[in-house]
């Protein structure tokens, strides 16, 4: 009987273990996703950002002082939004927040940023 109960407790922990594993498998899949997305709208950012610099040589070149930029500097704006929202939710995922002094990632619960020092 006591052989029985051990196998029973072995199983659990081992069964207890897959699951953590499968939850921590997922979690960094989702983490890399993210990064990906982070990456191709940091791509998009720079890709508008040369645009409106060749706009504005352009106009530069041509004498024409009235360059249109407005619809430009509005994607960015909605750029820049989808990309803090897409860092947010991986910073939820791996337990991070940003540093009150200088904007890099601090894991929660730590007393200090290991970036500039500043108490969070």
């Amino acid at each position: 009987m006591n052989m029985e109960f051990k196998m029973n407790e072995w199983k659990e922990k081992v069964v207890s273990a897959g699951k953590t594993a499968a939850n921590k498998s997922g979690e960094l899949v989702e983490i890399a996703k993210l990064s990906l997305q982070i990456s191709s709208k940091e791509d998009d950012i720079a890709k508008v950002y040369r645009e409106i610099g060749e706009s504005v040589y352009d106009a530069f070149k041509n004498a024409d002082v009235n360059v249109e930029v407005e619809p430009r500097c509005e994607k960015l704006d909605i750029l820049f939004a989808e990309l803090e929202e897409l860092k947010n939710r991986r910073a939820q995922l791996r337990d991070e927040h940003a540093c009150p002094g200088c904007g890099k990632m601090v894991k929660e619960g730590h007393a200090f940023c290991h970036h500039c020092g500043k108490a969070q």
